[in-house]
């Protein structure tokens, strides 16, 4: 009999302890908030150039390979199709099948967009280049200041500014690879 009471003590202990876990993590769910433009922006070929000192990257039609061969070899993710560069300044993610970079990630200010865009920058100049046809994601209900501006449209590709305190804090291009292309270092 006291076994049984003890059972049912642990298992009443148990679901009290799951519900008080279900509870803060309802609570702590934090849904994004989606504010789409009245008409987006159609990004044109050279918004998906972004240039440093060391070269240029093409996302959606720059080979790893090619970039390779600009930025040095570096390392891998694992098993995965993420690449870092010997300094690790941005990361790439490639199709394994055609080896095209399709986004292109950096935190490292010495990379710009097309439009002169880069780490550090302030909203006002971002929205001074690519104008407000943006989606601004962010968190519903969130105090802090971070939030994504969005150009683009997904089925063509599309520039996300990751913003904090109204200032670029990381920079990610992105574009499906166009098929049929050459390595534009070759051309």
């Amino acid at each position: 009999m006291k076994n049984r009471s003890r059972e049912a003590l642990i298992v009443a202990g148990l679901v009290v302890v799951v519900a008080l876990v279900g509870l803060c993590v309802s609570y702590t769910n934090y849904r994004a908030r989606i504010d789409y433009p009245a008409s987006q922006l159609h990004l044109e070929e050279n918004d998906f150039h972004v240039t440093s000192p060391r070269g240029s990257i093409v996302v959606g039609k720059e080979s790893l390979t090619s970039l390779q061969q600009a930025f040095g070899k570096g390392k891998f993710l694992g098993m995965s199709t993420i690449y870092y560069p010997p300094g690790k300044e941005f990361r790439v993610w490639f199709t394994k099948k055609q080896d095209i970079i399709w986004i292109f990630e950096t935190t490292d200010p010495a990379f710009s967009t097309a439009r002169g865009i880069k780490v550090g920058d302030s909203v006002d100049k971002i929205v001074s280049a690519y104008g407000l046809s943006y989606a601004r994601i962010s968190i519903k209900g969130s105090s802090q200041n971070y939030y994504d501006l969005v150009y683009g449209v997904s089925a063509e590709g599309t520039i996300t500014f990751r913003m904090t305190n109204d200032h670029l804090a990381k920079l990610v291009v992105t574009r499906q690879p166009v098929h049929n292309t050459r390595d534009h270092r070759s051309s």
